[in-house]
C-alpha cells in the first residue's frame, strides 16, 4: 500500500528478541528475509539479542543461535547487516537474562567467537571482519555498502567493494555509499 502511493522503500529492519533453543533453522530464516529481498528491499536485523534462561543459561545453544543468524544473512545478498540490542550483558534491558555477546565483566562469550565464525564461513557476500587489519586497504580487504570506511581512530578496512566509494560524514565516520 505505501509503495503503491509512490513511497519509496528501500529496507526493511527486522527486529529480533529471541530465546536461546527457540530459533528456527537457516533455511527457515533464509526464506523469511529472501521473501522481503524479493519486494527490491534490503533486510536486516536491526535489534537482535538472544535471552537465556535465568537460572540455567545455556551459552552454547546461544551462541549456535547467534550463528544461525548470521549464516541465514550471508545466504541472502539482500541482508546487509545484523545489529544487536547492546553488546554487554551488564547494560542490557534484559538484566536477567544473559542475551547479548559480552558477558558482565565484559569478556566475550561464545556467542561472539560463534558470529565471527559463521560470518566468515557461511556463504553469501559481505566482508570478514577483521580483514585488512587496519592497513587501510593493503591486504585485499573491501567494505560492503553502508559499512565504516573512515573516521577519526578507525582502523578497519579502507577500501569499499564495488562500485561503492568512501564518503565522509563527520570527523569520526566515513561511510562506503
Amino acid at each position: 500500500m505505501v509503495k503503491a502511493a509512490g513511497a519509496p522503500i528501500h529496507g526493511f529492519g527486522m527486529q529480533g528478541h529471541m530465546t536461546t533453543g527457540q530459533v528456527g533453522s537457516v533455511s527457515q530464516y533464509v526464506s523469511h528475509m529472501q521473501s522481503f529481498a524479493n519486494l527490491g528491499v534490503e533486510v536486516a536485523y536491526t535489534e537482535l539479542d538472544i535471552s537465556t534462561p535465568s537460572g540455567s543459561p545455556n551459552f552454547q545453544q546461544q551462541a549456535t543461535d547467534y550463528a544461525t543468524i548470521v549464516s541465514a544473512c550471508k545466504q541472502v545478498s539482500a541482508c546487509v547487516g545484523i545489529t544487536t540490542w547492546g553488546f554487554t550483558d551488564k547494560y542490557t534491558w534484559l538484566s536477567n537474562s544473559a542475551p547479548l555477546i559480552w558477558d558482565k565483566d565484559l569478556q566475550k562469550k561464545a556467542a561472539y567467537n560463534a558470529i565471527l565464525n559463521a560470518w566468515a564461513s557461511a556463504s553469501g557476500g559481505g566482508t570478514t571482519p577483521g580483514e585488512g587489519g587496519g592497513d587501510g586497504g593493503g591486504s585485499g580487504c573491501s567494505v560492503a555498502q553502508y559499512g565504516q570506511c573512515g573516521g577519526n581512530g578507525f582502523s578497519g578496512c579502507k577500501t569499499c567493494a564495488s562500485p561503492y566509494t568512501c564518503k565522509y560524514s563527520n570527523d569520526w565516520y566515513s561511510q562506503c555509499l
